[in-house]
């Protein structure tokens, strides 16, 4: 018998058939891939089995892999306040594993309701109005609320805020709830005429300094006096960035003699206009819409009292100190600029009316470099004002957030006299609109010549302009006034900005505030003005970071002598595993205490301390601090993605806290947010950095009158303090360590920190009923070069001075007083002042002041706790925190603001999930379902898959692994019986199939079609143990062997059917 391939017969033809059973797969995708068989068919060598009927059946099931994202995000909006934390949740189910957790701060908003600066208006001062209608008007004391200024416009009569048509007076407890009554009058008779543009009002700066601007309601209280005219002739109004609303409160019929209260919403369309952060214009006050001479005497007679502004906001998440799991979820980025006027003679100015701008100063005083602000005439009605022109560089990017701004100038003494107030005006940009450039003599006048922002700040001088020593005077707060120039779109970072000095009262018709100017040589570049301004970057989102280790600390309670409360404890560790964890500058290093982040600040991080340890020095905040119990807080680290989350508020019970762990010959920064930047004024450089008790310390040498100065802080109305240093002293002589004090007289010192010799002593001057000043000696000594920390408090409570040397109390004395003295001197290290000879010689660190009656357990705790941080606590080994979460699993977020006022909070987890499977067959158990027809070309299959994720999961892919040869999936259908489509909704690549999450829009029950080719190829025959070829000659007893090529599937199973030519069947094995 011969048999070929070809299908031509010798003796006995046979036709071989083999049918393929293959394993069904499960796959969400569908395509026809058999449109073009070549695609899929190897060879066109292949021989199709005859018709014989229909065969079907389960084959093997398929692996099914799930991967996706579980969410919170339907969990919905959280609201948290500093009493009530709130949290958000990730789950997973039985079968299912999850990784890699990302969170997203998607919104955050909270109602601010103290954005308005004296909203009461109970604080006033007062000014003086030069130039107006009537010279006579000059010498009126005009009373204004402090943070406001009062603007009038129009007016035919007088342009004087107390004189004409529309003015405004102060009327002492007519206020509501008896405070200062602010008193809007309009008054005219027959024939005055009036015109829309009058109008009498205060004005605000608004600092926004957040990411968005949500919704503004702005109220006030207003009294309308019976005697006033109700005619609707006149109407109170609110101006808010640009919108107006009118108040009709003198309509007939409308309440008299009694308080109200009126409100108004800022519309959508104003607030959508608005780019935050910036600095928004309010105005409040009485206007008119009538014009030309009036037929009729009228007058109006309003007061309004208690204006309030409240805005849903957007906050960055530092200003409402979000955390999360002990991580401070962060939106900016801090910096800060710190700069001199330069020493150049057409950066500062002075402007003199009528003549314009004089470069070098005050020309009458017969000395040069001295700007003066004040008034000067033979009488008020010949008085004119004069003003101060300073120029800074300001490397701000447009659009930073301004956090504070302040200036410092230091006092001339020949030309000052009178103690003038000043107001203080901020541009950026010419009167043209271009940028600001240098000063040049002459006119035009110097407030003409740029665009200043909307309002100023009253800087009220006080006490007095001069001191008998070197001092520096500090602003007040600019904040707002910078903020309206870096928002503008004008603006571009290395700019100038002008800082105006303008008069604005004072006592006398002929009183000046002159400062150190650029002009010649008189002063140097250190004694020139100076600025600064604070700043954040916002970030594109909000961030937050999870870590990758921990390490509990634990606090010997032994060392801790009291129960405490936010005590700031110093930490220091040399570890192996800071060396190669974290980054470089620590910036991944945080603490939390349980589930509560904890406010802390880093002061030194080393990682190449040596070979295999790096050193960590830092200050963390702890709640609660216990004598009786060890106390245990955790330190949580790496993460290469992180931010810095140190913050200042660990030290806002703090006026100044100074580490002494920077360079001399730059700025030493105050680790507040006061600000009380210090600056070296002998000859400290870097050599003068060096070891210190707690990191660095600066070293101070008598000989080379070494001395810093921190500038002014205002301690006036302190009723108690606690000032502290670690002092290592060289030499033994009467010195100064921490000194505000114009003289070296022992009743004339404010406060101070002194050694004689080497005896510590402290000097003090109070005010009010007892006060005096005095000298107090301790009975301890100070040993030279070995290093000593020295406290000393006082308190009106007890009228007592304690100090403490190295914990350990050397004076107990009575001080009587109310406050401290009333004084403008600056604080010093070093030396009594900034010239003095009472320099210090030896190193100072870790300088504090701190209006807090500090206990004598807090600072022995302190002491101990410094002194020796290895005893006072330690490091656990390392935790590696989890990363993967498994079956019946949840991942919690504990998140927490300082805010009392409720936050409501947007955030969405993510959580990467996987998954396995198998996939079903018709009758839904393990397997696939196949058919096939003897004839035909194809083997169909069918494999169900179930997609059942954990309950929020947010998207799902299916991946099924179907056998790769001779395959090709043609159809996905999803539960509710619905084709996908190829190419978009599901794909394949080799033997996967997967079906995309953004097609998985059903759970349940997916239907996958695939088709294979039914074929075999290469068929060879012959007699059992001889050459197979493509023919074959048989005799009676010989045995028949065929072998043939088909695609490899498991499970798959072949049968062979012999037939004669007439269609007989001779032999069928399966």
């Amino acid at each position: 018998m011969e048999v070929n391939r070809m299908r031509r017969f010798g003796l006995v033809p046979l036709m071989i058939v083999i049918l393929l059973a293959l394993p069904a797969y499960h796959s969400p995708v569908g395509s026809d891939i058999f449109s073009s068989p070549e695609t899929v068919n190897p060879t066109d060598r292949t021989s199709q089995p005859a018709e014989t009927g229909l065969i079907s059946g389960t084959g093997a099931s398929l692996g099914v892999s799930y991967w996706g994202t579980v969410t919170n995000a339907y969990d919905g909006t959280m609201t948290l306040d500093s009493s009530t934390p709130s949290t958000g949740t990730v789950t997973i189910s039985d079968g299912w594993a999850g990784s890699d957790l990302q969170t997203s701060v998607d919104g955050i908003s909270v109602e601010m309701n103290d954005l308005v600066q004296n909203s009461n208006l109970d604080s006033y001062h007062n000014e003086t109005f030069l130039g107006t209608t009537s010279s006579a008007d000059n010498d009126d004391d005009v009373a204004v609320p402090d943070s406001w200024i009062l603007g009038k416009s129009g007016d035919s009569q007088s342009t004087h805020p107390i004189h004409g048509i529309f003015e405004m007076n102060d009327i002492g407890s007519s206020g509501y709830s008896g405070t200062m009554g602010w008193e809007f009058k309009a008054e005219w008779g027959i024939d005055a005429v009036l015109s829309s543009s009058d109008e009498i009002y205060l004005g605000q700066l608004v600092h926004t300094p957040y990411r968005e601007l949500y919704s503004v309601d702005i109220s006030f209280r207003y009294y309308i006096s019976s005697s006033s005219s109700m005619a609707d002739q006149v109407f109170l109004f609110v101006r808010f960035a640009g919108h107006l609303q009118t108040f009709h409160v003198f309509e007939s019929g409308d309440s008299t003699g009694t308080w109200l209260q009126a409100s108004m919403s800022v519309p959508s369309a104003t607030i959508d206009s608005m780019n935050l952060p910036d600095s928004l214009l309010l105005e409040i006050g009485l206007a008119t819409d009538l014009s030309d001479a009036q037929a009729s005497a009228r007058n109006a007679y309003a007061y309004i009292d208690e204006i309030a502004l409240s805005a849903e906001v957007r906050p960055f998440p530092e200003q409402v100190n979000l955390k999360a799991n002990g991580s401070t979820i962060v939106g900016w980025e801090s910096n800060n600029v710190y700069v001199y006027e330069p020493d150049h003679n057409t950066r500062d100015c002075w402007d003199e009316p009528g003549s314009g701008i004089s470069l070098d100063g005050n020309y009458y005083v017969g000395s040069t470099a001295d700007p003066s602000v004040g008034i000067y005439g033979g009488g008020w009605s010949t008085a004119n004002p004069s003003q101060v022109g300073i120029q800074f560089p300001v490397n701000i990017p447009q659009g930073a957030v301004v956090t504070s701004a302040f200036l410092e100038v230091e006092p001339e003494s020949l030309a000052s006299s009178g103690n003038p107030d000043m107001r203080v005006y901020v541009s950026g940009f010419g009167s043209g609109g271009g940028s600001v450039t240098n000063f040049s003599s002459g006119l035009p006048e110097l407030e003409d010549r740029y665009e200043w922002a909307d309002t100023s700040v009253d800087w009220q001088v006080g006490v007095r302009w001069l001191s008998d020593v070197r001092i520096q005077q500090r602003s007040p707060e600019l904040g707002a006034l910078f903020q309206s120039v870096i928002s503008d779109s004008r603006w571009t970072s290395g700019d100038f900005v002008v800082v105006m000095l303008d008069y604005m009262h004072s006592a006398s018709y002929q009183a000046r505030n002159s400062i150190k100017g650029a002009y010649g040589s008189r002063f140097s570049q250190m004694e020139l003005p100076r600025l600064f301004v604070e700043y954040k970057i916002p970030l594109p989102d909000d961030e937050l970071y999870t870590f990758s280790y921990e390490k509990d600390i634990t606090v010997d309670h032994t060392k801790v002598a009291a129960d405490l409360t936010d005590f700031p404890i110093m930490i220091e560790l040399f570890d192996t595993d800071l060396r190669t964890k974290v980054q470089s500058d620590g910036d991944d290093i945080a603490f939390r205490m349980g589930g509560t982040a904890l406010d802390f600040e880093i002061e030194y991080f080393n990682q190449a301390y040596n070979s295999t340890h790096a050193r960590l020095v830092a200050w963390v905040n702890l709640p609660t601090l216990s004598s009786s119990v060890d106390s245990t807080f955790t330190m949580a680290y790496g993460n290469p993605n992180a931010r810095s989350s140190s913050s200042a508020r660990l030290w806002d019970s703090y006026a100044t806290v100074h580490h002494m762990n920077e360079d001399p010959s730059g700025t030493l920064y105050d680790s507040t947010s006061n600000n009380h930047l210090g600056t070296s004024y002998g000859v400290q450089g870097t050599e003068d950095a060096l070891g210190g008790r707690i990191d660095g310390a600066i070293d101070f040498d008598d000989e080379q009158n070494d001395v810093i100065g921190i500038g002014q802080v205002d301690t006036d109305s302190w009723a108690g303090f606690t000032m502290s240093a670690w002092v290592y002293q060289d030499e033994s002589h009467d010195c100064r360590v921490f000194s505000k004090s114009d003289t070296t007289t022992p009743a004339e010192h404010v406060m101070t920190m002194r050694i004689n010799g080497q005896n510590p002593t402290f000097r003090i001057s109070t005010d009010g009923t007892g006060g005096l000043g005095s000298n107090y000696d301790s009975n301890a000594t100070v040993t030279l070069g070995q290093w000593h920390h020295i406290v000393w408090r006082w308190s009106a409570a007890d009228a007592r001075i304690l100090a403490y040397l190295d914990g350990a109390p050397i004076l107990d004395a009575t001080h009587d007083g109310d406050t401290i003295l009333d004084s403008v001197e600056v604080f010093t290290l070093g030396n009594n002042e900034l010239t003095n000879a009472r320099y210090f010689d030896g190193r100072i660190d870790e300088a504090r002041l701190t209006t807090q009656v500090l206990t004598a357990e807090w600072i022995l705790t302190e002491y101990n706790n410094q002194k020796n941080p290895s005893t006072f606590l330690s490091a656990s080994s390392e935790r590696v925190l989890r990363a993967t979460w498994q079956d019946e699993d949840r991942t919690i977020l504990l998140f927490s603001t300082s805010s009392p006022d409720s936050v409501t909070l947007d955030v969405t987890m993510t959580m990467d999930i996987e998954g396995t499977g198998q996939s079903l067959d018709e009758n839904l158990d393990e397997g696939t379902s196949y058919y096939v027809a003897n004839g035909s070309d194809y083997v169909e299959w069918t494999a169900n898959v179930l997609v059942s994720p954990p309950n929020n999961t947010e998207s799902m892919n299916a991946e099924i692994d179907y056998p790769m040869t001779q395959w090709g999936p043609t159809q996905v259908i999803n539960p509710l019986g619905q084709t996908k489509t190829y190419g978009t909704d599901w794909d394949y690549d080799g033997s996967t199939l997967t079906i995309y999450s953004s097609a998985v829009d059903v759970f349940g029950v997916w239907t996958l079609k695939f088709r294979s080719w039914n074929y075999v190829e290469d068929l060879q025959l012959g007699i059992s143990g001889q050459l197979l070829s493509d023919t074959a000659t048989l005799n009676i007893d010989d045995a028949l062997k065929v072998r043939a090529t088909m695609p490899w599937i498991q499970n798959a199973r072949a049968g062979l059917v012999l037939t004669d030519p007439s269609g007989s069947v001779w032999h069928t094995t399966y």
